[in-house]
């Protein structure tokens, strides 16, 4: 569709044209926008595991939205932030662009504890990570919870070196569907050059944050499916000793108090420790996404728990996850020496009764 200038109107009525024709432009790209995120959630199917034949029906009918969107540039009349924001959607909601290595569920488990992962800088926290939740879980306990790894590295071969790594270390958990691992292709991103700068952040920490945005959206659309709840830690943690039973007792006590909540914190730091329903996991992936160049995503956590209706933070006591690393995954960033010192690692013994020697048999 093209706009003709007609030559006997005059510029006020000009102006009120363009002003209708934008207004309806913009309706039909929210519509757009709508439209990409029906037809590609009709595409989730078997989460990546589809056949061949299925793959190029859905790539075909993704080129076919993306093509839509290149088109609907009509005169430039459409803000091209826009266009890019639906791009985004496209891209983090399309299936066929996620590698999941692990033996899928069918049965949907108690808690899902995702670990997004990027280089440190020759610094390997990952798999202490990994094993210190093993170690302080019982196998019954782990039967009814997953672990799901998000490389997430975008320069050099971190994240196939990883992968290999972890498919040779943790065989026996990939197979029964304790352990997922997750990759995605750069391509999945945008261009993150040349964003705004809030907060006189450095282009650097500002890419940093935003690509970390769409990480955690991208994992929290993939893990909504895993189990009943979700929780988001790093890959430089040291857990709790008994930690999910912990977290069990905690929820049911908030839910006995018939106490509204939309996120649990079971550590002050951060995004490590927050706990959210599954069911919320997809909402807040498009929160996100509207926002991921704006605000670092714990920030846009107080806001997403202030939508939901949940009127100030709600913590556990003492926390249950601590940060061990000393190496930011942002490269220019000083030494992270952040420390939750309300953390308690071992539960304290009990104490025994010592016999009275006096006393007489």
């Amino acid at each position: 569709m093209r706009y003709v200038r007609a030559s006997d109107c005059g510029a006020r009525r000009q102006n009120v044209c363009d002003m209708r024709a934008k207004q309806i432009l913009n309706k039909l790209a929210k519509m757009l926008i709508f439209v990409s995120l029906v037809c590609a959630s009709l595409l989730m199917v078997n989460r990546g595991l589809l056949l061949d034949e299925q793959r190029q029906q859905e790539d075909h009918v993704v080129k076919e939205l993306e093509n839509i969107v290149e088109n609907i540039t009509w005169e430039r009349r459409i803000d091209p932030a826009l266009i890019t924001q639906v791009k985004l959607y496209i891209n983090v909601l399309n299936e066929t662009e996620v590698t999941i290595y692990g033996q899928r569920n069918y049965k949907k488990r108690y808690l899902t504890i995702g670990i997004p992962s990027v280089s440190r800088g020759g610094k390997l926290y990952l798999y202490k990570t990994i094993q210190g939740i093993l170690d302080c879980t019982s196998k019954n306990e782990q039967r009814n919870m997953t672990i799901f790894v998000f490389l997430a590295d975008d320069k050099g071969d971190y994240n196939n070196k990883t992968l290999s790594e972890i498919q040779s270390r943790y065989t026996e958990e990939i197979q029964s569907g304790l352990l997922f691992v997750m990759t995605v292709p750069p391509r999945v991103y945008p261009d993150l050059s040349n964003l705004k700068q809030n907060f006189n952040d450095a282009p650097a920490r500002v890419r940093w944050r935003s690509k970390q945005n769409i990480d955690f959206a991208l994992m929290f659309h993939q893990a909504k499916d895993l189990s009943r709840y979700y929780i988001h830690i790093e890959d430089d943690v040291i857990v709790a000793e008994k930690f999910l039973p912990k977290i069990e007792r905690f929820i049911n006590a908030v839910d006995t108090n018939k106490t509204h909540w939309a996120v649990l914190r079971f550590s002050k730091l951060g995004f490590i420790g927050k706990l959210i329903k599954s069911r919320d996991l997809e909402k807040f992936a498009k929160f996100i996404l509207t926002l991921y160049d704006e605000q670092p995503v714990d920030w846009l956590l107080d806001h997403f728990e202030r939508s939901m209706a949940q009127p100030k933070p709600i913590y556990c006591a003492p926390s249950l996850f601590q940060h061990m690393g000393d190496v930011s995954s942002l490269g220019d960033k000083p030494k992270a020496v952040f420390r939750d010192k309300t953390f308690v690692q071992h539960d304290k013994p009990k104490k025994v009764k010592k016999a009275n020697k006096n006393r007489s048999v």
